[in-house]
C-alpha cells in the first residue's frame, strides 16, 4: 500500500533563480537573459534542492528517515521560470529491509509540481531506520 502527501508550497524567485546560476557556473544560453530569453529557468538540478527541502518539511513522512541514498529516473518535464509557487507530491511505498536488517529502504516518487503543471519527477531512496 502506498502513502501520498504534498508538501508545503514554496515560492520560486528571480533573485534565487539568479543566485543559483551564478553560484553554480551555468553558462549555456539557456540560463542567459538576452532578447530572445528575457526569462531564464531554473536549473533542473536546483530543483531538486527545493523539492528536497519542501520533502524534509511535509508531515506524515515516515519517522525515523535518516538520508537520501538514490536518485534515479530523473525527468525534466516543463521549464520553471520564477516567479512561481511549487509543491511536491510524494508517493512512499513499502519499506524494503537493508540486507544487515537493521534499516529500511524506503522507496518514494517525487513530483515537483505548480500550477503551470509538472516540472520534474524522480524515484527516490531514503535510508530509514527500522
Amino acid at each position: 500500500m502506498s502513502l501520498y502527501l504534498r508538501s508545503p508550497e514554496r515560492l520560486l524567485t528571480v533573485r534565487e533563480r539568479d543566485d543559483l546560476i551564478a553560484a553554480g557556473g551555468y553558462v549555456h544560453d539557456l540560463f542567459q537573459s538576452s532578447k530572445s530569453n528575457p526569462e531564464p529557468p531554473f536549473p533542473g538540478e536546483a530543483l531538486l534542492l527545493f523539492a528536497g527541502g519542501l520533502v524534509e518539511q511535509t508531515d506524515g513522512l515516515p519517522a525515523g528517515l535518516i538520508a537520501l541514498v538514490e536518485i534515479s529516473n530523473v525527468t525534466f518535464a516543463t521549464m520553471a521560470i520564477p516567479p512561481l509557487t511549487i509543491f511536491v507530491q510524494i508517493t512512499i511505498d513499502e519499506p524494503v529491509p537493508t540486507p544487515g536488517g537493521s534499516k529500511v529502504i524506503w522507496p518514494m516518487t517525487w513530483i515537483l509540481c505548480s500550477e503551470s503543471g509538472e516540472h520534474l519527477s524522480a524515484r527516490i531512496k531514503m535510508l530509514g531506520a527500522q
